[in-house]
């Protein structure tokens, strides 16, 4: 069971959100889970990411082929990080203070801009830069990307120490980006193919 914080929330009060699993995308047919007769693929999937501790929608982009397996290609839904009645974002960046105990937010890659009331993105932002590949028979997730930006602020005690002038007190200042990937081994791959391919051959 995956849970997010209530320090993540707007409404600490309220029953964090929370998946059994990395994701909830499973197969329509309850009698046999490797029947695609009756199976319709949905929009959007959602997935618990670690990076921002809670889950997040993923949307259908495409189709593609992994290791000669037809798998879907869900994008993240960057709409996640701009507005928000539940968690505490606000114009891309997502408030991490109450987890990190200073100042902090976590975002996208290449977020810049003086305040959080006026935040652009660089055109370098590539649409597809957080996203996951799934096997739509068993649901799993066979490949995942996340890239985001970790920010945080300058206190007014540390603008001026040692001589340095910062302006930008209480504002998210960019300190690092980071890319993860993960990507299923071919020996996992196989066992796939041996149970699920197999048994839908022969039934």
């Amino acid at each position: 069971m995956w849970s997010t914080p209530a320090q993540l929330l707007r409404n600490p009060n309220l029953t964090p959100r929370s998946l059994t699993s990395f994701t909830d995308f499973a197969t329509s047919c309850s009698a046999l889970r490797a029947c695609a007769t009756c199976y319709s693929l949905p929009a959007s999937i959602n997935i618990f990411m670690e990076d921002l501790l809670r889950p997040v929608p993923f949307y259908l982009n495409s189709s593609s082929s992994l290791s000669d397996v037809v798998v879907y290609n869900y994008t993240l839904n960057k709409d996640v990080l701009f507005t928000s009645d539940i968690y505490l974002v606000d114009h891309g960046l997502q408030a991490m203070s109450g987890i990190t105990g200073y100042t902090s937010w976590a975002g996208l890659p290449h977020a810049v801009g003086g305040s959080t009331a006026h935040l652009k993105m660089e055109t370098s932002q590539k649409p597809g830069d957080t996203f996951v590949v799934v096997e739509p028979v068993t649901g799993r997730v066979w490949e995942k990307h996340t890239q985001l930006q970790w920010n945080a602020a300058v206190s007014n005690e540390s603008a001026f120490f040692n001589g340095r002038k910062v302006s930008a007190v209480h504002l998210p200042l960019p300190v690092y980006w980071w890319h993860r990937s993960a990507v299923i081994s071919s020996s996992q791959v196989d066992y796939y193919k041996h149970l699920v391919t197999s048994s839908i051959v022969f039934s």
